[in-house]
């Protein structure tokens, strides 16, 4: 089986860019071929299954000329018996592909893959990109032989959209042999980036989303007071600022870390700290960071939202806040828990791995 994973925007900009060609990859480990069908900006990555598009800077302007390249690119590949799986966004470019399975030629099996909700950046471009989405999800149900999803979460929330489509579920994955304890020496790990004998709580990821309780983590932090422990943001971004007004000398913001060096880092931390907030996006989500905590066996300070829930109910490791306002209660829970190691945490990041996940894709895309 050949699949063709088609997506906007450019490949070296993504934060996920090393998840998604994992993943690839772990389909291809299956006997079979999956090509990211995508942009780039400044770097090519030509050792990795990528079929570049044609992109230019300009946003909108970009956006057009990446859905003419996907469909000639994929007018040039994709031959009988492959499959197109495309966001929502780049669905106008894969309609003819569709529209020729549905009416029996060549044989194509055309797949709607939904990987997140519209996320809010600015109210034209946000309002662009859920008008495309909803487009994407009204071609799919309408033409597409099937969709996927990242959550059962995200599939009930659009079950409206998506009808009697069939819908296959796969989250997002993590790579056990990298995130693995065993490789690294906390101590030497912790003289590495700089820490000391404090307690060190981490977050690493982009600081421009609201959505993830960034800011609010940062003057929960401040007002607990603890002693001898610090708070680390890995990342850079708009609410740089913010954070550290509102949370003080007892917060520590650092540049990004290339993915490569993540594993590292979170064997230097004590806790890995997720405080995200109700909002669709996050309720839907699959999130990446927390896979890779699980996998280094770190216990979670985090809030109670759904994709937490679904992983870590029950789990000592998890220090829970119910709501935002919890979490000055809870780092000093965990500051004082005496909690070094999530036992267990592993096994649970075990069902997620990037081998898991790629069974899970080929078992739905044999049924459709």
């Amino acid at each position: 089986m050949r699949v063709f994973w088609v997506f906007r925007g450019y490949l070296d900009e993504r934060m996920d860019a090393g998840a998604l060609v994992k993943m690839a990859e772990a389909v291809g480990r299956k006997g079979n071929e999956m090509f990211l069908v995508t942009g780039y900006k400044r770097i090519k990555d030509e050792k990795a299954p990528v079929v570049y598009l044609r992109s230019l800077s300009v946003p909108i302007l970009n956006y057009i000329c990446q859905t003419v390249s996907a469909r000639v690119a994929l007018l040039r590949l994709a031959r009988s018996g492959d499959v197109i799986m495309a966001e929502p966004y780049m669905a106008p470019a894969v309609l003819p592909f569709a529209l020729l399975a549905r009416f029996g030629a060549r044989g194509f099996r055309v797949v709607l893959d939904v990987r997140t909700l519209p996320v809010e950046r600015g109210r034209f471009i946000s309002a662009l990109d859920k008008a495309l989405f909803k487009a994407g999800l009204f071609l799919g149900r309408r033409f597409f032989s099937g969709a996927t999803v990242i959550t059962y979460a995200m599939a009930r929330a659009l079950k409206k959209w998506l009808g009697r489509l069939p819908l296959g579920v796969w989250g997002s994955g993590v790579d056990l042999a990298v995130f693995d304890p065993a490789r690294y020496d906390r101590e030497s790990e912790r003289k590495r980036w700089g820490f000391g004998r404090e307690q060190v709580f981490l977050y690493h990821g982009a600081l421009s989303s609201r959505g993830r309780g960034l800011v609010e983590a940062a003057a929960a932090f401040r007002e607990a007071k603890l002693e001898n422990a610090v708070l680390v943001f890995a990342g850079e971004g708009e609410l740089s600022s913010e954070i550290k007004d509102r949370g003080g000398p007892s917060v520590r913001i650092m540049p990004p870390v290339p993915h490569s060096e993540v594993p590292s880092l979170l064997a230097a931390c004590d806790f890995v700290v997720i405080p995200f907030l109700r909002t669709p996006v996050i309720d839907t989500s699959c999130p990446v960071k927390l896979l890779e905590a699980l996998a280094m066996e770190k216990p979670i300070v985090g809030t109670d939202v759904p994709p937490l829930r679904e992983l870590l109910e029950g789990s000592r490791f998890w220090f829970k806040a119910e709501r935002p306002k919890e979490l000055v209660k809870v780092f000093r829970e965990a500051a004082a828990s005496g909690v070094s190691k999530a036992s267990g945490a592993r096994d649970i990041a075990r069902e997620y791995s990037f081998d898991a996940q790629a069974e899970r894709l080929i078992r739905f895309l044999r049924l459709i």
